[in-house]
């Protein structure tokens, strides 16, 4: 069908009122972009003749909305910017409220981008150029109720560029500062995320084999998480096992889709105020594969009692743990792990509580020259300074051991279960220093 000569010089509206209403959902749904004024000038249907439109407007979340651009009609063509000022997200969040269990308490939204779009009959091109995203002071929780379970003073997407049929999306860099997270295990083994997380729709079965769609080429150059931290428990555990993760600063590089990439992580924080974690190295998504160098110091033993109650009649006392070395992982047809390094801990004391009194302990224990894969472990030295211990054995030639570990001792009347695989260790020396046992 021949479309109708069409020139028009200018059209000028000026404080118009858009609402957009979803009478479909369970209560209606509203958008409001008001006061919207456009200027759309020398706009005509034919062959080749470009125009030029300004939209702005002020959007349902009080930030500006501006649109500017060229616009063409035969062949169709469209280019411009679109801006976006900081709108509020709660605003946002009214909107969607009946459809999802969070509540967005806080925040701002900001965006800017460039944009073409050419269509010449079936051949469709487009892109986005320089996108930007900027999202400030947000703030989510479940919806009506404190704490706060997730927040950021800001996040920062900067670069982004996408382009069709090349099917490739291009990010600079993505910048999160001072997130912060609180997640816990509920009794029945359920993240209380798992709740606010919406529902998505089941995909549609495809019939017959089909032609599976090309995969979109994804490459973030850089993704940084600075300053975060992370309150998690776990409330399976009598008591409530906790730990606050802080300092928490992540950096990845050079992160692509295409199977078989790596990409570099640089990460460390702070465990419990005590505890310090590194890690540095290459990481694989598809397959999942990494090789890293790891530093753990200082990680305070006592946080994990709640773990050790089930099993022995036993309180940590004092005691910390760290190790130093490469790991490496990969996963195929099968799984590979592999440690090589040391590992070390101090000050520890374990003490029965049966009895209250020491059972275990020493100044310094150090394992070096470990080599660990799924299928052996070889220890060059393990050397203990002031190592102590205390065993009694009863008249009836019980021992405490036996009793601070009853719970979980096998049954004597239960049959035998199969014996397993046996990895095969082997330990070149043991040293003891100014030790005693009781």
């Amino acid at each position: 069908t021949k479309v109708p000569r069409l020139i028009l010089h200018r059209l000028r509206i000026n404080g118009a009122l858009i609402t957009a209403v979803n009478l479909s959902a369970v209560e209606p749904e509203s958008l409001t972009v008001r006061p919207a004024d456009l200027d759309l000038r020398d706009f005509s249907t034919l062959p080749n003749r470009q125009g030029q439109y300004e939209l702005s407007a002020v959007g349902h979340g009080g930030g500006r909305w501006v649109w500017v651009g060229d616009l063409q009609f035969d062949p169709l063509h469209a280019s411009g910017t679109f801006t976006l000022a900081r709108s509020s997200l709660p605003q946002f969040w009214r909107v969607i409220r009946n459809r999802v269990d969070f509540e967005v308490a806080d925040g701002d939204l900001a965006l800017s981008l460039d944009y073409r779009v050419d269509v010449d009959g079936e051949d469709v091109r487009a892109a986005i150029t320089e996108a930007t995203i900027e999202v400030d002071d947000l703030a989510i929780r479940e919806k009506g109720t404190e704490p706060t379970l997730f927040a950021l003073d800001s996040l920062r997407v900067s670069g982004v560029h996408l382009r069709y049929p090349e099917q490739s999306l291009d990010i600079e860099r993505i910048a999160i500062h001072g997130p912060e997270l609180q997640a816990w295990l509920m009794p029945d083994s359920t993240l209380n995320w798992e709740a606010l997380a919406p529902e998505l729709p089941a995909q549609p079965a495809q019939e017959g084999p089909g032609t599976p769609a090309d995969p979109w080429s994804v490459h973030l150059r850089e993704v940084a998480l600075i300053g975060g931290s992370v309150h998690a428990e776990d409330r399976t555990t009598d008591p409530v096992f906790a730990v606050d993760l802080n300092s928490i600063n992540v950096t990845l590089q050079d992160v692509r889709s295409e199977p078989g990439s790596r990409f570099r992580l640089e990460s460390d924080l702070v465990i419990a105020e005590r505890g310090r974690l590194g890690v540095v190295g290459q990481v694989g998504a598809q397959p999942p594969a990494a090789d890293l160098a790891v530093g753990l110091s200082d990680f305070p033993v006592p946080i994990l009692q709640p773990y050790l109650n089930p099993f022995a009649d036993l309180r940590i006392v004092s005691g910390s743990f760290g190790v130093d070395g490469s790991l490496h992982f990969a996963q195929g047809d099968s799984v590979e792990i592999g440690f090589v390094g040391s590992a070390a801990s101090a000050d520890l004391l374990a003490r029965d509580l049966i009895t209250g009194d020491d059972f275990v302990g020493w100044n310094r224990l150090e394992l070096t020259g470990i080599d660990y894969s799924t299928s052996s472990l070889v220890i060059g030295e393990v050397a203990a300074e002031r190592p102590r211990g205390r065993i009694h054995i009863a008249k009836d030639r019980s021992t405490n051991i036996e009793a601070i570990f009853a719970k979980s001792l096998p049954d004597s009347t239960a049959e035998p279960s199969p014996a397993g695989t046996v990895l095969p260790i082997q330990i070149g020396r043991v040293k003891l220093s100014n030790g005693w046992l009781d």
